[in-house]
C-alpha cells in the first residue's frame, strides 16, 4: 500500500483556511461563553449585594428599635424616681432642734 495518496488526501483535507476558521470558530465561542459567564456572574453579584443591603437595613432597624426600647425604659425608671425622690428627702430630712 502506498502511503504517499494517503497523506496527499490528508494534507488536502488539513488545509490551513479551514483550520483556521474552526480555530477563530472555537474562539469564538469560548469568547461568548466568557462574556456569558461574566453577565451572570455580575447578575449574581448584584443579588448578592442586594440582599446584603437588606440584611444590613434588617439590622438597622432591629437596633433603633432596641435603642427606642431602652430610651422609654429610661424615661420610665427617672419618672419612677422622680416619684420616689421627693418622699425619700423629707424622711431623710432631720427635724429642727428643740428649742429650749
Amino acid at each position: 500500500m502506498d502511503v504517499l495518496p494517503t497523506l496527499k488526501i490528508l494534507a488536502n483535507w488539513l488545509q490551513p483556511g479551514p483550520l483556521m476558521a474552526g480555530a477563530v470558530g472555537g474562539m469564538g465561542l469560548l469568547i461568548g461563553a466568557f462574556h456569558s459567564l461574566r453577565g451572570d456572574l455580575k447578575g449574581e453579584m448584584r443579588e448578592m449585594k442586594e440582599e446584603m443591603k437588606e440584611e444590613i437595613r434588617t439590622g438597622e432597624d432591629r437596633v433603633n428599635k432596641r435603642t427606642d426600647e431602652v430610651k422609654e425604659e429610661m424615661k420610665e425608671f427617672k419618672q419612677e424616681m422622680d416619684e420616689i425622690k421627693t418622699p425619700l428627702i423629707q424622711a431623710l430630712r432631720l427635724p429642727p432642734p428643740a428649742q429650749p
